[in-house]
C-alpha cells in the first residue's frame, strides 16, 4: 500500500503491483525465458523465504510458499565473526571494543562474504586498537602504532574536538593493528555448514507441496 500510495503522489499511473518473489523473477529475464515453474530463494538480512512460482501467459502465480523467519544473510556473518574473534583472541590475546571498530570489521566481514561469491578466497584487512598490555605475541613493526605515534597523529586535530565538545582521549598502553587474514570459501561453507542445511527444509517444504 505505501509503494501504491508513492507512486501516485509522484504522478505515475499504478497499473500492478507485484510480489519480490515475481519481481525476483523478472530481474532475471524468466518472464522471456521458456521456462514454467521457478524457485525463488530470497536470503534477506534477517529472513529467509522460498516461493515457487508458474508462469502462465508471462505472468507468474505463486504456487507455493515457506520460509524461515529467523534465519538470514546476518547468521552467516555471525559465524565468521566468532571465527574472527577466535584469531584475535589466539594473536592478540585482546578483542577491539570500540563499537566504531567493531563496525569495521563487520563491514569487512560482509565484503568477504561478497567476494566469496565469485572467488574461492577472499582477504579480510582491518585496522583495529587492542590494549597493549594484553598482547600475547610480539608484532611487526609494520603492524604497529605505537601510543606515541597514535598520539602525535591525533594532536594536529586535538583543539577542533576540544571545540566540539568531543570528551574522547588516547589511552595509555595500546596499539593500532593491521588485521590481516584470508577466508577460503570451502571454510566460509564450513562454518556455516548448518545454516546451509536449514536453507534446505523450506525449499524442500514447498516442493513437496
Amino acid at each position: 500500500e505505501c509503494c501504491f500510495v508513492s507512486l501516485l503522489f509522484i504522478g505515475l499511473s499504478v497499473l500492478r503491483v507485484i510480489n519480490e518473489p515475481t519481481a525476483a523473477a523478472m530481474a532475471y529475464g524468466l518472464h522471456k525465458a521458456d521456462v514454467f515453474n521457478v524457485l525463488v530463494v530470497d536470503l534477506g538480512g534477517g529472513t529467509l523465504d522460498v516461493s515457487l512460482l508458474n508462469k502462465m501467459g508471462g505472468m507468474f502465480i505463486t504456487r507455493a510458499m515457506a520460509g524461515n523467519n529467523k534465519l538470514g544473510g546476518q547468521d552467516f556473518n555471525q559465524r565468521l565473526i566468532v571465527y574472527l574473534y577466535d584469531q584475535l583472541r589466539q594473536t592478540y590475546g585482546s578483542l577491539p571494543t570500540q563499537k566504531e571498530e567493531i563496525h569495521r570489521l563487520r563491514q569487512a566481514v560482509e565484503a568477504v562474504k561478497l567476494n566469496l561469491t565469485v572467488h574461492e578466497a577472499a582477504t579480510l584487512k582491518v585496522l583495529l586498537t587492542l590494549p597493549a598490555s594484553k598482547l600475547t605475541k610480539e608484532l611487526a613493526k609494520s603492524q604497529v602504532k605505537t601510543n606515541s605515534a597514535l598520539k602525535s597523529e591525533a594532536s594536529q586535530n586535538a583543539k577542533d574536538l576540544k571545540n566540539l565538545g568531543d570528551t574522547s582521549k588516547v589511552e595509555d598502553n595500546f596499539v593500532e593493528v593491521v588485521f590481516e587474514t584470508e577466508i577460503s570459501r570451502k571454510l566460509f561453507e564450513m562454518l556455516n555448514e548448518d545454516l546451509f542445511e536449514k536453507i534446505l527444509v523450506p525449499i524442500e517444504q514447498v516442493l513437496q507441496e
